[in-house]
C-alpha cells in the first residue's frame, strides 16, 4: 500500500470524505522530497488546475496531522507526509532529522516509551498527550 491509499483508507476510517482537494494535497505531499507550507502548496495546486485557496488547505492539513498522516516540521515551517505509516505502534513516535545545510528532513521511528516514562515520574500531574523531537544537523552527504 502507498502512502495516497493508506492516506485515503484512513480519512475513510474517520468518516472524512474523499474530495477532489483532499486527494490533490494528498499528491502534492506524497511526490515532495521537502517540507512545504500551505501557501506553497496551494501554489503548487494551481499548477494542477486544482487551485485549492490558502485557508482550505491549513484545514486539509490541520485533519491530515490529527490523523498521523504527515508531521509539521517546525524548523522548516512545513509539512511532510509521513514515511513509516505502516506503523503499527499504539503511540506513532516519529522523529526528524533536519539538515541544516541542504533541508533534507529523514524520518526516524524510535522506541522512546522508557524516555516519556521518566517524564511522567518527574511530573505526574502533567498529561502528555504528543510529542515530537526534530534533530538538527548536517546529513552524511552535506558532512563530507
Amino acid at each position: 500500500m502507498d502512502f495516497r491509499e493508506h492516506s485515503i483508507s484512513k480519512l475513510k476510517e474517520n468518516g472524512f470524505k474523499i474530495t477532489s482537494s483532499r486527494c490533490c494535497v494528498l499528491d502534492i505531499l506524497s511526490k515532495s522530497k521537502k517540507s512545504l507550507n500551505a501557501y506553497e502548496i496551494a501554489a503548487e495546486s494551481k499548477k494542477m488546475k486544482a487551485s485549492i485557496d490558502t485557508s482550505t488547505v491549513y484545514r486539509i492539513l490541520e485533519a491530515f496531522q490529527k490523523l498521523g498522516l504527515i508531521h509539521f516540521i517546525k524548523e522548516q515551517n512545513g509539512y511532510l507526509c509521513c514515511k513509516d505509516f505502516e506503523c503499527k505502534k499504539e503511540q506513532h513516535c516519529h522523529h526528524q532529522l533536519v539538515c541544516e545545510k541542504c533541508h533534507k528532513v529523514e524520518e526516524i521511528h524510535l522506541d522512546d516509551t522508557d524516555f516519556i516514562k521518566s517524564i511522567r515520574a518527574k511530573n505526574p500531574s502533567f498529561e502528555i498527550q504528543n510529542h515530537y523531537f526534530e534533530f538538527l544537523g548536517k546529513c552524511a552527504s552535506c558532512n563530507k
